[in-house]
């Protein structure tokens, strides 16, 4: 049996610490390693994430050149393509992709290197599609440590690894750890063989320190130079990823095949501090949309800022609460941007329009996608315009345009924005023209005191909630929708468990009757308050578009319970067969259990012929249960940072995660066909941005137009 020892020392840019201090452990593992492959001519080193090598290069040009010259002399060994060890499950595919088409790219021009191995030897769970991400910049290997075994049985620690795209990785799972400490020399060396296939007749063992920094003691290397030969039949190898997956294609051996997701680690990552899952999703979302408007060094500058807020412990929400500031703050710059650009470009491009009589409202989609759906935008109206007064618009041809007026966000009551059906090409944009006179109003929305219908879905509200939602007659809730208060002492990551099981604390019951708050033919919606016995309120806002055939709920949350979960339960009135998930570039269906999974945007629950998918950007967790319950998970509020057995105080300084009010906008669509779920999916993304022009227009137009005052 031959033993590779990989070299290596595993280091968090952000945990426990900030990023500065991150940086400052970066600069002295590079030096500390660098000076190990000066000491032992044997020793060979792995290391990964290109934002590992960009710290070195910009903060130590001289340590930078020496790493160059041990990966130049077959030493120092690249693994990776990726910008840092991301969070596996929550960041969208396009980001996915940026890191291996930035990073790999980076490799190549700075060291001629072309990775051939994924590395998240620390990363909490594997979406399904990771092979196929890592296939399409070549890499064909890849490393990971969690889930354990005890977590997740798996046929084999190396195996191919198949997405359901069908693209394929040879992978392995580390054996015991990826860090070492001196007095555990012998024991994990010994488990590690326990554990090796004499098929392949090669085993990694992974030697070096982990957080924080460092990498291996001169000790730990002396002590395999030892013993090398305390063990018969076993030969002692310094190594490298790369060697020991040529070696084991080498050997023959026929590996087993693994398809699918690699779940479940830590499920509380999934849901914990939501405010930075939503402010990466939001940046991807602009980024996707926007950053074409940029330079390409530009656009790899705002990509890198996203790139690293998916590290695995900043993404999850397992970092310390200081942590976040300037990961946020980044986000920011990387959204303002792209905006910025693109604000630029829009602006440029309407001073171009000829001039005209009518204030124009200019609608652009500059993403790679068509748009279909509802906008809405309040345009600055003329200083004579009267509130109440009718506004009307009209397309470029002078047909009248659909468009109804509802409540801007502001609390004067002096300004009303409008909502507009719109068709968009893919990078194109729709000019409308605004006029005071009636407009034309044409949908199919109707609505009463508890009723909101259109050609297609009907929704019922009682005093209980939404009591029903009905397509061509057939009832798709079993039960109202309803927010229920779980307790959670569990540490940030909900580590060994893969459900949350325990009983409620509390439910969110209705105060008073639904309101109606917007009425119209393009649009309707109704407002009811609930609260919880711990003095949470939640808003619901159930709402109603024409010719889309489900409903919107928009909840907004006032949340201020430590150590408890929320949840939304949504029950189908059918009897539920499968549960089928979003998850980064695919759909995957999934066990009806009561185990917490990751979602991307969407989850579909199908049986009896029927199904009601859920669609969301800001809900990123939930498990369905064996009755065919979903229960999206919506905020949970552990301490910061709070790791098991360790007891938090009452008064912890740590602080405690997402406390305060949230926003949250869910579609439930009973009987949706794919493609209008597609529609609403790109939606999500924002694709389309407003703005206005009044060039070509005249006082004595706008007097003339209201009556000459």
């Amino acid at each position: 049996m031959i033993v590779h020892f990989i070299v290596n020392s595993h280091l968090d840019p952000v945990w426990l610490w900030k990023r500065e201090q991150g940086i400052d452990e970066v600069l002295s593992t590079a030096r500390t390693a660098c000076e190990l492959l000066d000491e032992y001519p044997e020793l060979h080193i792995t290391r990964g994430e290109a934002w590992f090598y960009e710290i070195i290069e910009n903060y130590a040009p001289a340590l930078f050149e020496r790493i160059r010259a041990h990966v130049a002399a077959g030493r120092w060994h690249i693994v990776g393509g990726w910008y840092v060890q991301p969070d596996c499950n929550l960041a969208s595919p396009e980001t996915f992709r940026k890191h291996g088409e930035i990073s790999c790219r980076y490799f190549k021009e700075k060291f001629g290197v072309t990775v051939q191995t994924g590395y998240n030897v620390d990363s909490f769970g594997h979406c399904a599609m990771l092979p196929s991400f890592y296939a399409e910049t070549g890499i064909k290997n890849y490393i990971f440590m969690r889930p354990s075994p005890a977590e997740m049985n798996l046929p084999a620690n190396d195996f191919i690894w198949r997405a359901p795209d069908g693209a394929e990785v040879l992978t392995s799972r580390i054996i015991t750890h990826y860090a070492t400490y001196i007095k555990y020399n012998r024991s994990h060396l010994e488990s590690v063989l326990e554990q090796a296939d004499p098929k392949i007749g090669h085993v990694m063992c992974f030697w070096g320190l982990g957080d924080h920094g460092g990498g291996p003691f001169r000790e730990e290397i002396d002590w395999i130079l030892q013993h090398k030969n305390d063990f018969p039949g076993v030969e002692f190898r310094f190594s490298h990823p790369d060697a020991y997956f040529e070696a084991v294609r080498a050997s023959g051996a026929v590996l087993p095949v693994h398809e699918g997701e690699l779940q479940h680690h830590a499920i509380g990552c999934y849901s914990a501090y939501s405010r930075i899952k939503r402010e990466v999703r939001k940046t991807e979302n602009t980024l996707i949309n926007l950053d074409r408007f940029l330079s390409p060094a530009k656009r790899d500058e705002a990509w890198k800022k996203v790139l690293f807020a998916t590290f695995h412990d900043i993404h999850a929400g397992s970092s310390v609460k200081s942590g976040y500031a300037d990961v946020e703050d980044s986000l920011g710059a990387a959204r303002d941007m792209a905006y910025e650009a693109f604000l630029k470009w829009s602006r440029r491009k309407n001073q171009t329009l000829p001039p005209a009589l009518r204030q124009r409202i200019i609608f652009d989609n500059p993403s790679a996608g068509p748009f279909r759906g509802f906008v809405t935008f309040p345009p600055s109206l003329a200083e004579c315009w009267k509130y109440g007064e009718p506004v009307s618009f009209y397309d470029t041809d002078g047909t009248p345009y659909p468009v109804q007026q509802i409540p801007s966000e502001e609390s004067t009551n002096s300004r009303f924005a409008f909502i507009f059906p719109l068709q968009i090409p893919p990078r194109a944009r729709k000019i409308l023209e605004l006029d005071y006179e009636d407009p034309v109003i044409t949908g199919s929305v109707q609505a009463n005191r508890n009723t909101l219908k259109n050609d297609d879905i009907s929704v019922k509200t009682g005093k209980i909630g939404i009591v029903s939602l009905q397509r061509a007659g057939v009832e798709f809730l079993a039960a109202a929708p309803e927010a229920v208060v779980y307790p959670d002492t569990s540490d940030t990551w909900t580590h060994s468990v893969s459900g949350y099981t325990a009983a409620p604390v509390s439910r969110f019951r209705q105060k008073g009757k639904w309101q109606s708050k917007i009425t119209g033919p393009l649009y309707s919606e109704l407002v009811a308050e609930t609260k919880d016995d711990g003095g949470n309120t939640l808003n619901w806002y159930c709402g109603v578009f024409d010719g889309v055939p489900g409903i919107r709920l928009r909840l907004r949350l006032n949340w201020h319970s430590p150590q408890q979960l929320l949840k939304l339960h949504i029950k189908p009135a059918f009897n539920v067969e499968k549960r089928i998930d979003g998850i980064p570039g695919a759909l995957l269906e999934r066990a009806l259990n009561g185990e917490e999974y990751p979602i991307f945007n969407r989850m579909t629950l199908a049986g009896n012929g029927h199904t009601l998918t859920l669609i969301s950007s800001e809900i990123f967790s939930a498990d369905v249960q064996p009755d065919g319950t979903a229960r999206l998970t919506l905020v949970r509020s552990p301490h910061f940072a709070h790791h098991d057995p360790y007891t938090p105080e009452r008064f912890a300084r740590n602080g405690i995660t997402d406390l305060g009010e949230h926003d949250f906008t869910l579609t439930i669509l009973p009987d949706a066909a794919e493609d209008v779920i597609a529609e609403l999916l790109h939606s999500l993304k924002e694709p389309v941005y407003c703005s206005e022009t009044t060039f070509g227009m005249s006082r004595r137009y706008i007097e003339a137009r209201n009556g000459g005052n």
